[in-house]
């Protein structure tokens, strides 16, 4: 007995077949998610506590994309998102729990520059400096980002742009777990959540599955591409500009949610 492929496949490609039973079921197994989330653990838990800044995004990039193939493969888009929602909800409590509860001198060495970002946090909540390493400070940065994410996730179905997804991701953890350590209670509490950084992971994971899925489907036709997934690229887009530009509105306000001592 023969399943249909998900009707998320892409436009242009014959309507496959796959057999019934554990494979083709796999990527909505429930064991398949848990699976996920436990990788999902490891990959990002015990790098981060040995203090592996330059190994932890790799091994996360590739399990990442081993997991997200095996949905795309079959064209089932929607598989693809649970399993980076699941893979980036685990990714980002990990982090920031591991920041909060660490002591900082071994927190800090879960990122690249852990330290140096640490104090310049510090400098913006207390001294009134720019946000560090925003778009103001390091434009550049941005624009790599950006190009990894998008154009390394196409040419490598997903792997390269999951290198700097998953960068961005533990940076923006290891951020909001700093400045939770920093909040003390009230309203300070609403401080930790930079809301422009997780706009910008947002719309990033709502952009990444697509990217990788001409790779891991053999469908390259842009005529059929753009028309199925148009709303989808226009909302994650949005969300990346949104916020950047609640970055630089809010930033220069934002420590103030901050008691200051």
């Amino acid at each position: 007995m023969t399943e249909p492929i998900h009707e998320h496949a892409p436009s242009g490609t014959q309507p496959n077949s796959v057999t019934t039973g554990d494979r083709a079921t796999l990527v909505n197994d429930p064991i398949y998610r848990i699976t996920v989330a436990v990788f999902a653990l490891l990959t990002t838990g015990m790098p981060a506590t040995l203090g592996q800044f330059r190994f932890m995004p790799i091994v996360q990039a590739i399990a990442l994309t081993l997991f997200l193939g095996l949905a795309l493969r079959r064209g089932n888009l929607r598989a693809g998102y649970t399993v980076l929602g699941i893979w980036l909800g685990v990714q980002l409590v990990v982090m920031t729990l591991l920041t909060v509860l660490l002591p900082p001198h071994i927190s800090e060495r879960a990122i690249t520059e852990g330290f140096l970002h640490r104090q310049a946090l510090l400098e913006w909540v207390y001294a009134g400096t720019a946000y560090p390493s925003g778009i103001l400070v390091a434009p550049l940065a941005y624009l790599i980002e950006l190009v990894g994410i998008l154009l390394g996730g196409l040419l490598s179905a997903g792997l390269i742009g999951g290198w700097f997804f998953m960068r961005l991701v533990n940076f923006t953890a290891y951020s909001i777990g700093t400045m939770t350590v920093m909040a003390q209670g009230g309203l300070g509490m609403l401080a930790p959540l930079l809301i422009w950084n997780l706009l910008r992971l947002l719309g990033y994971a709502m952009l990444f599955p697509l990217v990788a899925l001409p790779l891991q489907t053999g469908e390259w036709t842009l005529a059929a591409y753009w028309p199925r997934y148009r709303r989808r690229i226009l909302l994650g887009g949005g969300l990346i500009l949104g916020g950047i530009l609640l970055e630089v509105l809010l930033t220069p306000v934002w420590p103030q949610l901050l008691p200051q001592s």
